[in-house]
């Protein structure tokens, strides 16, 4: 039988309502289907919706109709209610035609006013807010079960997402995510398989590579990755240190971690203390990022809110024992000296080194400035906030005549290769592959511009072997020198890119011995009363 003659059974008619006009709209699914609603109202003006009933006049049915949206002409099955404990009257939306039959619908109707009415028929509960309270347990059951998750299960969960902020849009950063995966999945094969960068907004990405070490494919993908290398398989020999992936820890449902457990995890052996607070950090991170994905359960406690105690009299960072120094300015006249003399055996090396010497930038800012970024004809270089630490808003470098000697020294180096005309940085890397320069991809990656200054400043070392200081030392000296010459941390943070006070005040006022001396007998002058 058609569904035009289903149509026309005696039983499918509709009931004339009180007014004694039949319903256009019969409960079928062939009526419903080709049913189109009038929107012309009696004013002669488009109406947004309508609501035409199927003119049922008794029983759970009654009230029961289609509305239908003029703009998509979207068709929901709805049924009018008057509540009687609140006297109010509304429109049941039971659900939207297209995905539902006339027989769904009169079961999801008589089912609900079976429970929703009294005695004598009358509305003494709301459905819509029986289908609230049904979604928020569904929403609940589904939290329980991501709740479930193991660590090990979230990390991979959290690679994926390629670590984004907790509290601010966007990712971490191409060194933060290095240093936090390496203790959450490395020294382990896989981790080999990274290559940690940024893209232009100063978002991390993490790209999937071959290892050419180990002469093993690229992974098609991170599911391939982990089937890959599962956890404890991969482990490297030459470490004794083992990721939280390749560690017990990983198999801990991620809602039952406790602060105890990550207590326990970092003193298991003997760490620095450094090691130990990036360790908590990366933890931090994973815990964080199962937080803001609601895998944790209701009220979760963060378990890396205790502090690392620091055992150690000194800090064991090599480049401790630099954190009070500042150069003079005759060692400054030294390093340059070197630089200059030396520039051809290194490369960019020393014209960046020059650069961070004559600025005060930071290394890890001056290896990503881009030549698009210099203005030479403005007399300023534009660094957005992407590679400034911080990130909070960009900065104007001047162009001085110091500056722009070292510019015309690396164009002087970018001239003598061919090579380096596709590359983008100001500071290329001189071990720019020349059968791949000509990969877009390639060349505008981190792998082409350079990624340290050991070369050139261990050249340096060796040259001045009385000189005490490392690159960043030569930061906290242009700072100070700024500090003496301009008077006030105004005028030196508009070179810093400081935004406190403080910061300058606290870690980059540093002076020498001789200029303590000469300060302490300066005041001592007061107190030449002292005598015997």
């Amino acid at each position: 039988m058609s569904d035009a003659e289903k149509d026309n059974k005696p039983g499918s008619q509709p009931v004339p309502e009180k007014d004694g006009r039949t319903s256009p709209l019969k409960f079928t699914d062939y009526s419903v289907g080709k049913f189109t609603s009038n929107f012309i109202g009696s004013n002669g003006k488009t109406r947004p919706k309508v609501f035409t009933s199927f003119g049922f006049k008794s029983g759970s049915l009654k009230g029961s109709g289609i509305f239908q949206w003029f703009s998509t002409k979207a068709k929901f099955f709805a049924r009018r209610i008057h509540l009687k404990t609140t006297g109010k009257d509304f429109y049941w939306y039971v659900g939207n035609s297209s995905k539902m039959s006339v027989k769904e619908c009169e079961e999801i109707i008589t089912g609900i006013y079976k429970s929703h009415t009294d005695d004598k028929g009358h509305w003494i509960k709301d459905p819509r807010k029986t289908k609230a309270d049904q979604d928020r347990v569904i929403i609940k059951k589904v939290v329980e079960e991501d709740a479930k998750l193991t660590i090990n299960e979230v990390i991979e969960r959290l690679h994926k997402a390629e670590f984004p902020r907790s509290k601010m849009p966007g990712r971490l950063d191409h060194k933060s995510t290095k240093v936090h995966s390496r203790f959450i999945i490395g020294y382990n094969k896989r981790y080999q398989h990274l290559l940690f960068v940024n893209d232009l907004k100063g978002n991390g990405e993490i790209k999937l590579v071959p290892n050419w070490h180990y002469r093993t494919a690229k992974p098609e993908s991170w599911e391939d990755l982990f089937k890959r290398y599962p956890s404890g398989t991969g482990n490297l020999k030459d470490t004794k240190e083992r990721s939280i992936y390749d560690s017990d820890l990983g198999k801990t449902f991620i809602a039952d971690l406790t602060e105890q457990d990550v207590v326990d995890y970092i003193n298991k052996k003997d760490r620095s203390y450094g090691f130990k607070l990036n360790m908590k950090k990366a933890i931090a991170v994973l815990w964080n990022y199962a937080r803001g994905e609601r895998l944790l359960g209701p009220s979760p406690k963060n378990p890396t809110s205790f502090p690392i105690k620091k055992t150690e009299e000194e800090s064991s960072f090599k480049g401790s024992v630099y954190n009070h120094r500042r150069f003079t300015k005759e060692e400054l006249n030294q390093i340059w000296s070197v630089l200059y003399q030396d520039k051809d055996q290194y490369p960019f090396q020393t014209e960046c080194t020059m650069f961070i010497q004559a600025t005060g930038l930071r290394p890890e800012t001056a290896l990503q400035i881009r030549k698009d970024m210099v203005n030479v004809s403005e007399g300023i270089i534009h660094l957005p906030k992407a590679i400034l630490k911080g990130k909070k808003r960009d900065m104007e470098l001047i162009i001085t005549q110091p500056v722009q000697v070292i510019l015309d020294l690396a164009e002087e180096q970018r001239k003598k290769n061919t090579k380096y005309a596709f590359v983008p940085w100001l500071f290329p890397s001189p071990r720019v592959s020349k059968k791949r320069i000509m990969d877009n991809v390639y060349a505008n990656g981190h792998q082409t511009h350079l990624a340290t200054l050991n070369g050139c400043w261990e050249n340096v070392r060796r040259r001045l072997p009385d000189l005490i200081g490392s690159p960043k030392t030569l930061r906290k000296s242009f700072i100070s020198i700024s500090k003496l010459e301009l008077g006030t941390n105004a005028k030196v943070k508009v070179l810093s890119g400081h935004t406190q006070d403080s910061t300058i005040d606290t870690y980059y006022d540093k002076h020498t011995r001789e200029e303590a001396i000469e300060s302490a007998n300066k005041v001592s002058k007061v107190y030449s009363f002292i005598k015997k």
